[in-house]
C-alpha cells in the first residue's frame, strides 16, 4: 500500500501531471487538445519514452534531436509539411508551457530547443478520379495477386473515404450490421486525427467483404484484421492501375484519391458542402473547400462562359426517342447519377 502512495504521490508532482495540466487549459478547444496529447505522445515515443514515467532529464532535448525528429515525421510517417509544422508547434507550445513554469531556471530545460523554422507549406495535391475510372481500377485490379482483397480495398476507401492506415488496421469486429437501417457501419479511430469515425456501406460491400474470409491464402491469418495488404503492395497496385488505364503520371493519382472521391462525389452530385465535410471527417470545411476548389477548373462551366451561352430552351422537344436515350445515356459523373436517381423515382411511383 505504502508503495502505491508512493507511486500516486510521484505522479501527481511528475511531469506527466503537468502535461495533463497543460492539456486541461480551458481555453483549448477539445480538438486542440486531442491533437496536442496525439502530438505530444508521438515525439516521446519516438525517444522511447512513456508518458506516465518522463522524469525531468527526459525533457533535456538537443537542437539536433528536434531535427531528427522532423526528418523522422516527413520521411517515415510520410505527413505533410503543414502536418509537421502543426505537429512541432504543439511541442513549442507545451515548452512554452514549462518555461512559464519556470523549468528553465528550476530543472535547466533548454525550452526554446523547438523553435526551429517551418518548413515552406505547399501542400500536396492530390489529382482526382472521375466514377467511371474508380469503377474501372475495381475492376481491372482483379487480375493482380489478391486481386479480390484489392478490389475490397478501393471499394472500402472510395466509400468510406477513411485513410491508407485505418484501412489497413480495420478488423471485422470494426464491422457492425444494422438491419434496421439494411447497412452494415464501419467504426473506428482515424489514427492521423484520433476521432472516432462511422461510416455506413451496403451490406452487398460487407457480403463481398465476406469472401475474402474463404480463400486459401487468407486462412494463414490470425490477427482478426480485414486487409493483410503492405503499403508497398499498394503503391504497386496504384503504378500498374495507373499504367494500365493510361492516367498520366501529372495528374498526381495515388491512393488519396479514393479518400477524396467520395467528398467530390456528394459535391458534384448534391452540391452539400456540409454533407462531404461528415464523409471525411474534417474538422474544417474550409479544407475541404479549399481541396474541391482547387481541382482542375472546367472552363466550360465557368460564369464568363455560361453567361453568355445561348440555351435553345425548347431542344428536348427536337429530339426523337432514341437521341433523346443516348443524351442521357452520354451523361456521366454526377448529373449522370442525379438522372438515375430520379429515373428509379418514376418507375418506383408508377
Amino acid at each position: 500500500m505504502q508503495s502505491l502512495k508512493n507511486i500516486v504521490g510521484f505522479v501527481n508532482s511528475s511531469v506527466y501531471s503537468d502535461i495533463c495540466l497543460f492539456l486541461e487549459d480551458v481555453r483549448l478547444s477539445e480538438g486542440t487538445k486531442i491533437g496536442y496529447k496525439h502530438d505530444i505522445e508521438l515525439f516521446f515515443s519516438f525517444l522511447g519514452k512513456n508518458l506516465l514515467s518522463l522524469s525531468f532529464d527526459d525533457l533535456q532535448i538537443e537542437h539536433k534531436t528536434v531535427v531528427h525528429y522532423r526528418n523522422f515525421l516527413i520521411n517515415d510517417k510520410k505527413y505533410s509539411s503543414s502536418s509537421v509544422n502543426r505537429k512541432i508547434a504543439s511541442l513549442q507550445s507545451l515548452y512554452a508551457f514549462f518555461k512559464r513554469n519556470k523549468y528553465d531556471t528550476k530543472y535547466g530545460i533548454d525550452t526554446e530547443v523547438f523553435q526551429i523554422d517551418k518548413l515552406n507549406n505547399k501542400s500536396k495535391s492530390y489529382g482526382d478520379l472521375s466514377p467511371e475510372e474508380v469503377d474501372a481500377m475495381i475492376v481491372a485490379v482483379q487480375k493482380q495477386v489478391k486481386g479480390l482483397e484489392k478490389s475490397l480495398l478501393i471499394r472500402m476507401a472510395t466509400r468510406t473515404s477513411y485513410r491508407e492506415d485505418t484501412l489497413l488496421n480495420l478488423s471485422w469486429d470494426d464491422l457492425q450490421v444494422d438491419h434496421e437501417q439494411n447497412c452494415c457501419f464501419v467504426n473506428t479511430v482515424e489514427e492521423k486525427t484520433d476521432k472516432e469515425m462511422s461510416q455506413p456501406i451496403t451490406l452487398d460491400l460487407y457480403n463481398d467483404l465476406k469472401q475474402i474470409k474463404s480463400l486459401t491464402y487468407y486462412q494463414r491469418y490470425s490477427d482478426n484484421k480485414i486487409f493483410h495488404l503492405s503499403k508497398r503492395t499498394i503503391w504497386e497496385m496504384m503504378n500498374t492501375l495507373k499504367e494500365e488505364l493510361g492516367i498520366h503520371p501529372k495528374r498526381n493519382i495515388v491512393f488519396h484519391s479514393f479518400r477524396n472521391f467520395a467528398p467530390n462525389f456528394i459535391i458534384d452530385t448534391q452540391g452539400d458542402f456540409k454533407a462531404a465535410q461528415m464523409q471525411t471527417g474534417h474538422s474544417d470545411i474550409n479544407t475541404l473547400w479549399k481541396s474541391y476548389v482547387n481541382k482542375k477548373r472546367d472552363v466550360s462551366k465557368m460564369a464568363g462562359i455560361l453567361l453568355d451561352e445561348e440555351i435553345d430552351n425548347d431542344a428536348f422537344d427536337e429530339l426523337t426517342f432514341d437521341e433523346m436515350k443516348m443524351l442521357l445515356n452520354g451523361t456521366r459523373n454526377g448529373m449522370r447519377t442525379q438522372l438515375l436517381r430520379e429515373a428509379m423515382k418514376i418507375i418506383g411511383n408508377r
